[in-house]
């Protein structure tokens, strides 16, 4: 239960504050690359997930789904095309 109650405070602190999405997505950049695929995940939650998120930016929802069904054998090309 806290765990969900702290990944929804999380998430919402993303969705309304973009410098904080900024840092937290360079943060996690710095632990590695797992750790920058996991915040980028969590930043298109934020936005109201992968549907949402590619109405905003016009990029396919076959490819944010394929791109994080990769999960731990995300690649940096595929990673780009969500940036």
């Amino acid at each position: 239960m806290l765990s969900s109650y702290y990944r929804n405070g999380r998430l919402e602190c993303l969705r309304e504050n973009p410098e904080v999405t900024a840092d937290y997505l360079n943060n996690a950049l710095e632990e590695g690359l797992e750790s920058f695929f996991l915040a980028l995940n969590d930043a298109v939650n934020a936005c109201g997930g992968q549907e949402s998120f590619s109405q905003k930016t016009g990029l396919p929802c076959r490819i944010l789904a394929q791109v994080f069904s990769e999960g731990e054998n995300a690649t940096i090309a595929g990673i780009s095309k969500v940036l």
